[in-house]
This record gives C-alpha cells, structure tokens and sequence, in this order.
C-alpha cells in the first residue's frame, strides 16, 4: 500500500502519541507523560539527554496532558494522622426555675449564679445521648448533701439508658425553695465511667449518725471539688443550645399545673472525659 507524503507526518503523529504501555497487571493503557507531569509538580526539572533530545511530537501531549484529569494527584494527599478525640460523655441538661413576682409567673432556664426568692421552683432535667455517668447533687451548706440523680446509685445498673429523659424530681412535681434563706449549691459531675470514690463518699455521709454528717458532707464536697481540680486541664466541655419542639433543704416536692417541658431550655454537655458543674442560688 502507498502513502502519499503529505500523509506520513498525520500517521506519525497518532502512532507516537498514543502509545500504548503496558502496567503490571497486564492492562493497557494510554501514557500522557504522567512521570513527567508529576516532575513539573514538584518542581523538579526534568533531565534533558542532549545526545536524546525530546521528541517534538511528544513534548505537544504535554500540553494536553495539563487539560486532562490527573489522578495521580490523589496521592499526594495526607489524611489526618494520629488518634480523633470523640467525646465520651454526651448528654443534655436542663435546669430552670418558675418564679412568681407582682402575681406574674415565668419559667426560665437557671445560670450558674442566680438569685431566687422563697417559694420559688426549680426543676431538672438529664438526657444520656451516649452511656455516660452523672451524678447531681444538693448542697445545703449546713449538714447535708443529698443525691438527687441517680434517683439512687442501683439505677446505673438498671433503668439508666440513654435517648431518656430523666426528670428531677420525677414526674411533674418541682423542688419549692422553703423560708431557710441562704446559698443552694448544685454540683453536676460527669464522667466516662462510675466515680467509686466519689459514690464510696457519698455512701459514708448518708450512713453517718448526726453528729458526723457535717464532717462527712464537707468532706463529699471536697471531693467533688478535688475530682474538678485533677480534670480541669485534661478536658474542656463542649455546649451548644439543643431545641426540642417544697424544700430544698428537705427535698420538698409540689405538683406543677402549668405542664411545661423544660427540656425547652436544655443544652447538650460533650466533653472527651469528666465534667464538673456548680450551681450557686442565692436564696433570698
């Protein structure tokens, strides 16, 4: 068969340039100088060979190759090296007070310094998101630290679960604060797993004869308080607003007409170990 001269140079061109290589598995496929794409990448200037200068026809597929995909790239890419922190304690809290003044109601979420009246309510609420361990408790700043949640320390083992809502105290009923004016302490503590030492403390106090309760509940609250020290600079809780459409001192109780929701107010508390909270109410 006979090629005329001006069709040498076309055929040239399409057998040089799409040249078929072979990979190791046996495929084929088409090369676009990618190890040479790769070197200007890199900025590594290519070697030249003068005795075996670049062929003129192939150097043009450079200039197509930089128009093309160049998957290879990918590689370049690093993902995150070493350990994610996730959190290992995730749960919503709510905590709100109903005040009355000028025969005007209103209910509203309690700040961790907040000045309340006799006769005022205040209400909570937990929400596990992820198995964690919290534990809430009254301080009367006298003689007594009383456990507010866990209902009691046997509920971890049973009727603890999360996607829950664990109301305190159950039901509709709230906690009326009674004419003994004073400070209302609040200590919200939670952890990845059960605190023994803290539950042993616990224990111990609400085991003492009179004469000791006083000692034991200091030494409950210097706990909690050694417990927040030690963890301080190990986590730093997370919170962001999450929305969902009696006596203190005695643990009183009165049953709530108005049927509010107050996990209206709650926040979800994350956090990569413990975290520790303190409700101070000035109770005036």
């Amino acid at each position: 068969m006979k090629f005329k001269k001006s069709s040498i140079v076309p055929v040239v061109f399409v057998l040089l340039f799409f040249q078929p290589v072979s990979t190791p598995s046996g495929a084929w496929s088409l090369s676009f100088a990618a190890q040479e794409q790769r070197s200007q990448d890199l900025g590594i200037a290519s070697p030249v060979n003068p005795a075996n200068p670049v062929n003129p026809v192939l150097q043009s597929s450079f200039l197509l190759d930089r128009t093309m995909p160049r998957p290879l790239l990918l590689c370049d890419e690093r993902l995150p090296s070493g350990p994610v922190a996730y959190p290992e304690v995730d749960f919503r809290w709510a905590f709100a007070a109903k005040t009355s003044h000028d025969g005007k109601s209103s209910t509203q979420p309690v700040t961790q310094d907040m000045a309340l009246k006799s006769g005022d309510q205040v209400k909570m609420m937990v929400e596990l998101q992820r198995k964690c361990f919290i534990y809430l408790f009254h301080d009367n700043r006298r003689d007594s630290v009383k456990l507010l949640f866990p209902y009691a320390l046997q509920q971890f083992e049973g009727d603890y679960q999360p996607e829950r809502r664990y109301y305190i105290p159950r039901g509709e009923a709230w906690f009326r604060l009674d004419e003994n004016r004073g400070q209302e302490i609040f200590y919200l503590v939670a952890s990845p797993k059960r605190l023994d030492e803290l539950e042993k403390a616990y224990l111990r106090h609400e085991s003492a004869e009179a004469p000791s309760k006083a000692e034991t509940a200091r030494a409950l609250v210097d706990l909690i308080r050694e417990l927040r020290r030690q963890h301080r600079e190990l986590s730093s809780p997370a919170e962001r607003p999450v929305p969902i459409g009696g006596t203190l001192r005695s643990v009183g109780k009165v049953q709530d007409t108005d049927r509010l929701d107050i996990a209206t107010f709650a926040d979800e508390i994350l956090s990569t170990g413990f975290v520790a909270r303190t409700y101070t109410i000035e109770h005036k």
